[in-house]
């Protein structure tokens, strides 16, 4: 009976010795990775999503989208030659007849200089009696030409009265166009000033269309025609969508700087400017599944 005891003793003793190391060493373990946690917190901090755009703010960072923004509501138009601000695309295009076009003007200035010399040898030679008759003639004849022509004006159309020269041609102060597009459609009255756009009385070009393409496809023909800053213009729109106001608009602005100067016509049909779409979209049938243009 005494080793009996005396085992169940000693089995007892060793039981609560291991229970107690087992505690301790699970304390330990405790401790010890509480403290990696702390060293790793105080070394490797993991910044919050707040946090971190502060920071990028800070550091001059900027997301696409918010470059895009910026690009966006920057002002319709510029006394520059190149009126947006990341990339003029019609330059890459024109670049090419620039040299062409200069060589012609260069020719005809080499042309104009040749005439003007042969035209004062003649006067010269000719006598005073003849010019002086000529000259009483021409400005007998230009006086009954304006007296015709201020009749025929008032008469018949009286807005062609103002009028302003602009590169080499004579333009109206104020005019008008409408244009189609699809389901869109759209009126624009242009007057002379200082490039100020307003849609729908209010609202601003790049409000309006805040991607680059539609807006290029509206502020095109004052680009083509260089007339950018001449006028401003006044658009009312209706129907459709984006895409199809803005080209309703572009070919409602062709059409009023055609009406205030025919002679850019030939610029205007060379780039698709008085190309109206007709096209219309069907309604969803149950034989169709999508909508369908005929």
């Amino acid at each position: 009976m005494i080793g009996i005891k005396s085992l169940r003793n000693f089995i007892l003793k060793n039981i609560k010795e291991n229970i107690n190391k087992g505690f301790f060493i699970q304390y330990i373990h405790n401790y010890s990775t509480q403290n990696e946690i702390s060293k790793k917190s105080k070394n490797d901090y993991i910044l919050s999503l707040d946090e971190a755009l502060y920071l990028s703010k800070e550091l001059g960072i900027k997301t696409t989208t918010e470059i895009q923004r910026i690009i966006m509501r920057s002002p319709p138009f510029s006394p520059d030659t190149s009126p947006f601000v990341i990339e003029n695309f019609f330059s890459s295009e024109r670049q090419e007849n620039d040299l062409e076009e200069f060589s012609e003007i260069d020719k005809k200035i080499m042309e104009l200089e040749t005439t003007k010399k042969e035209k004062e040898e003649d006067k010269k030679n000719q006598g005073d009696f003849c010019s002086n008759n000529i000259k009483i003639s021409e400005c007998e004849n230009n006086y009954n030409d304006s007296i015709i022509n201020k009749i025929l004006i008032d008469n018949f159309n009286k807005k062609r009265v103002k009028t302003f020269w602009h590169d080499n041609n004579e333009w109206l102060e104020e005019s008008e166009g409408i244009g189609t597009n699809k389901r869109s459609c759209a009126y624009v009255y242009i007057k002379r000033g200082s490039g100020i756009i307003k849609i729908n009385d209010k609202e601003d070009l790049y409000i309006r269309w805040p991607y680059f393409y539609n807006r290029m496809d509206v502020l095109e023909p004052f680009y083509i025609t260089n007339t950018a800053c001449v006028f401003d213009v006044f658009i009312k729109l209706k129907g459709g969508g984006i895409s199809g106001q803005s080209k309703a608009a572009r070919l409602a602005v062709g059409r009023a700087l055609l009406n205030a100067c025919p002679h850019i016509y030939n610029e205007l049909k060379q780039h698709d400017i008085l190309y109206e779409d007709m096209r219309q979209k069907f309604p969803k049938m149950p034989e169709r599944g999508k909508n369908q243009e005929p």
